[in-house]
């Protein structure tokens, strides 16, 4: 197997989701960013609000809204800056902690472009098919957040279409995966193309984190909160109650997510 020590694609950029209340996490992210995927060559950007400037190789962009207007209507805006056909979407506290795979990743977006796709996770959670063989699978229609804001190669005007300005990011991913429709061509893989950790989580520093600050040498400021033990629990709890969940069966998450959709569908 030929190993591939660079990769450019052109119609590809990097769109990094971020807010004027969470800069504190640019620093570790771009650092990190560029050291394990620094051969990965698209245009990047980070999404905030009121910024137009450079930043260690990254593009800052905003459209016109303030801080205080919906995350939705600040999103659109500032993708109308954005050229490139298709986005690889990810947020700030997703940092990356190992080098990119780029023959993996050439071979994701060539599946992508190739089966004129218009949404494919490259990201293990939340995945149907995540006890299944490594691979690429179609992501039924009454599926746990048919799409979400993990890691996600995107045709920029299928986002655009999703997207809507009144909306947070949890209404974006439960309420648009219902404005897709069931033939829409929308994919995951079952495993990580990018490895990362969630390093904060509601504002506070994940458990897996703590130990790649010290591995890592990432600089902590005050903006950085940790997790208390209550907290640590509750982030455990759920963890664990999510592999349960993929451990029942096909049918009965079927039924459930139907029925929690068509719930919140009347509920719209």
């Amino acid at each position: 197997m030929n190993k591939i020590y660079s990769l450019k694609i052109k119609k590809l950029s990097l769109v990094v989701l971020s807010s004027k209340e969470y800069e504190y996490l640019w620093n570790n992210f771009c650092n990190l960013w560029i050291k394990y995927c620094s051969n990965f060559i698209i245009e990047k950007y980070i999404i905030t609000s009121e910024k137009n400037k450079k930043y260690k190789g990254f593009k800052v962009i905003s459209g016109v809204s303030k801080a205080c207007d919906p995350w939705g209507k600040r999103i659109l805006e500032a993708l109308k800056k954005i050229r490139s056909q298709n986005v690889l979407l990810m947020t700030d506290d997703c940092f990356v902690i190992n080098n990119l795979d780029l023959k993996e990743m050439s071979e994701c977006y060539n599946f992508f472009v190739n089966n004129n796709i218009s949404y494919l996770r490259i990201s293990v959670t939340p995945n149907e098919n995540f006890y299944y063989k490594k691979g690429k699978y179609f992501i039924p229609y009454f599926s746990f957040h048919r799409i979400c804001l993990q890691p996600s190669l995107w045709k920029k005007k299928y986002l655009i279409r999703l997207l809507k300005k009144q909306e947070n990011p949890r209404q974006f991913e439960m309420n648009g995966s219902l404005r897709t429709k069931k033939s829409d061509l929308i994919y995951s893989t079952n495993y990580d193309v990018i490895k990362y950790i969630e390093f904060v989580r509601n504002g506070k520093i994940t458990p897996e984190a703590i130990y790649h600050i010290k591995k890592k040498s990432l600089k902590i400021n005050r903006k950085y909160k940790y997790m208390n033990f209550f907290e640590i629990f509750i982030y455990y709890y759920k963890k664990i109650k999510f592999i349960l969940f993929y451990l029942i069966s096909q049918n009965f998450r079927k039924y459930y997510i139907k029925y929690r959709l068509t719930k919140n569908y009347i509920a719209l």
